[in-house]
């Protein structure tokens, strides 16, 4: 398989695996998975780069049309991590002077998966630019 093509296999199924992985962590609820709110999206726009990772003549570089369907469905993923990221963040700084809250706010934290979540996104694109055949980038 091509360096590149298993690159992006890798990364796209960290991405996918991250959406089963902690979103939340609370106190009294426990963690919360991203599998219990958007993250089945984020896992289907990871399959769309591993499915294409695997179509055609694998020891070729993904180019053109197949190189970009890989690349922005996992940037849209990493947009949509970094996103709920800002907005459990928001959510955080809501709290108002209820000292429940503010004690119950200090335990909540972003579990590991929606931190690992963005990184794929981010680094799918950088793999399948930088792990391109030479030859292939000469024409």
């Amino acid at each position: 398989m091509n360096k590149q093509r298993l690159a992006i296999l890798i990364i796209a199924s960290l991405g996918a695996l991250a959406t089963f992985m902690p979103w939340v962590k609370a106190p009294i609820v426990g963690t919360i998975n991203g599998t219990e709110g958007d993250g089945w999206i984020t896992l289907v726009l990871f399959a769309i780069p591993l499915i294409i990772s695997l179509l055609n003549d694998r020891t070729k570089s993904l180019q053109g049309g197949l190189l970009i369907g890989a690349i922005i469905p996992g940037l849209l993923a990493g947009v949509i991590a970094i996103w709920k990221i800002i907005e459990f963040n928001s959510k955080m700084s809501e709290i108002g002077d209820n000292p429940f809250a503010q004690a119950l706010s200090s335990t909540v934290s972003i579990g590991f998966g929606l931190y690992l979540l963005p990184l794929a996104g981010i680094a799918l694109p950088i793999a399948a630019f930088l792990m391109k055949d030479k030859e292939e980038n000469a024409q």
